[in-house]
């Protein structure tokens, strides 16, 4: 090992032959994220890693504690440094703060945050620490950790958001609701969790829903919707268009009954529309809107139904004629 640190300390400093530098690209090749950190550590000094308010005496101490109980030493480690030349002390200073980096990266607790978004609107993005993007609907709570650890990304959701999911084969993205889990690799999904009745619905890739009370699972892809209560979980394909309207502003109506239409926009919507009852629809509208007021979409509901509106404050209340 310290054979090895003294090759790359000479790469560092631009001192090693073209037979040294292949044993270097061979040591690249099998420890790329080691060699990461070292030149991290080399180019900044060893001073200037963010390490979390990390107490770095305290790494290093465990660090040495682990040597010695591992070794069993009958001596202290301090005494070795004296008798060590300066770059073979410089060797176990710089292994001393990649293993105590490591410790950082896998044990140090994560600051926690979160995200309540009470009102709607664009001020609705959280961007994660691995670039995953996170758009939450009103009402919704978001709790993540400042930074990911090594071997999984987990947060947590109550409401409604719209995610795309940084790609990372080595840690599962899971979002963990009160009916059930999500877990992906890289993809964009939607998912409601609103009192005992989650639904996920996939716009690009693979997702796989866990029911946490059932012990069951379904794997989903694009196009698919699936949702969870305490005693059921069922997977079909899509019948909404409209599943992340919320977000885009984007209504895609056929044939849609009005009863529907009004649900759908009311997502968007500041101003809401009073619902109705199902059995009272007497028209099916067959429309696109893109971002439109919402008063112009209440003038063409006007000319295609035979309704009237009336707004009162911030609700349309609508009666049949």
């Amino acid at each position: 090992m310290a054979k090895d640190y003294n090759l790359l300390l000479k790469h560092f400093l631009k001192e090693t032959s073209p037979e040294e530098e292949l044993l270097v690209v061979k040591y690249k090749t099998e420890h790329i994220r080691e060699y990461k950190l070292l030149k991290r550590l080399w180019m900044t000094g060893g001073e200037q890693i963010d390490v979390r308010q990390f107490d770095t005496q305290q790494a290093l101490a465990k660090v040495e504690q682990t040597i010695a109980q591992r070794n069993k030493p009958q001596h202290k480690i301090i005494p070795l440094f004296n008798r060590l030349s300066g770059v073979a002390a410089a060797v176990i200073i710089c292994f001393l703060s990649i293993t105590a980096y490591l410790m950082v990266e896998q044990f140090s607790p994560s600051k926690t945050i979160i995200v309540d978004h009470t009102i709607s609107g664009s001020e609705n993005k959280v961007v994660l620490s691995d670039g995953t993007v996170i758009w939450l609907n009103k009402d919704a709570q978001l709790t993540y950790p400042e930074t990911f650890g090594s071997n999984e990304r987990v947060v947590n959701l109550v409401g409604e958001a719209f995610f795309e999911v940084a790609k990372d084969s080595l840690r599962p993205f899971t979002v963990k609701m009160q009916t059930a889990d999500v877990q992906v690799l890289g993809t964009s999904f939607n998912i409601k969790d609103v009192g005992n009745k989650t639904s996920v619905t996939v716009a690009t890739g693979k997702v796989s829903v866990t029911a946490n009370q059932l012990h069951q699972s379904v794997l989903l892809t694009t196009g698919e919707t699936a949702e969870v209560t305490q005693n059921t979980l069922k997977s079909f394909s899509t019948q909404n268009k409209n599943y992340r309207a919320w977000k885009t502003g984007v209504f895609i109506f056929e044939n849609a009954p009005l009863h529907q239409v009004i649900a759908d926009l009311n997502t968007y919507y500041d101003t809401q529309i009073e619902s109705i009852h199902s059995g009272a629809d007497s028209c099916s509208l067959t429309a696109h809107f893109n971002q439109k007021p919402l008063a112009e979409i209440i003038e063409v509901l006007n000319l295609t139904c035979d309704v009237n509106f009336i707004k009162e404050n911030s609700t349309y209340r609508i009666a049949l004629q």
